[in-house]
């Protein structure tokens, strides 16, 4: 059975271009008014510049500090430090990585440009269909 690709289960990432003046505030109504658990900062150019995501939100809370209209920039991840995958890795090495990473989402990059974003959901889903798939063959061959 061949690998599954992470271009098999990619979708679109939710981008927001920043300049050094978008606040954490803005970044959060963005995610709440899309429903999403990460959004990917671009600069004007838009080239890659970070990824905020509720764990960025979280952390950010449990300090107790006043956060919403500090730049995103400053509790973001920046591009550098950015764990990523490329559309022909295999899923079980995106898996792999954001599990030795703890993280939940990983933005899928073609060189320097964003193709999309996957998530441990994603994985997961994907997973379970595959040994739903398995199970029903199963299944078939008792008869």
């Amino acid at each position: 059975m061949k690998a599954k690709l992470v271009s098999d289960i990619v979708h679109e990432a939710v981008t927001l271009s920043t300049d050094r003046f978008t606040t954490i505030s803005h970044v959060i109504e963005e995610m709440q008014a899309r429903g999403i658990g990460s959004i990917i900062i671009v600069h004007p150019d838009n080239t890659l510049a970070g990824i905020f995501t509720l764990r960025d939100l979280l952390r950010l809370t449990a300090s107790g500090e006043s956060f919403r209209f500090r730049p995103v920039t400053s509790s973001m991840t920046p591009a550098q430090k950015m764990v990523t995958v490329a559309p022909q890795d295999t899923i079980i090495h995106a898996g792999q990585l954001m599990r030795q990473h703890k993280i939940h989402h990983i933005p899928v990059l073609n060189h320097d440009t964003i193709v999309g974003i996957i998530t441990m959901s994603d994985i997961e889903k994907h997973l379970l269909t595959g040994i739903e798939s398995d199970d029903h063959l199963d299944h078939q061959r008792s008869y």
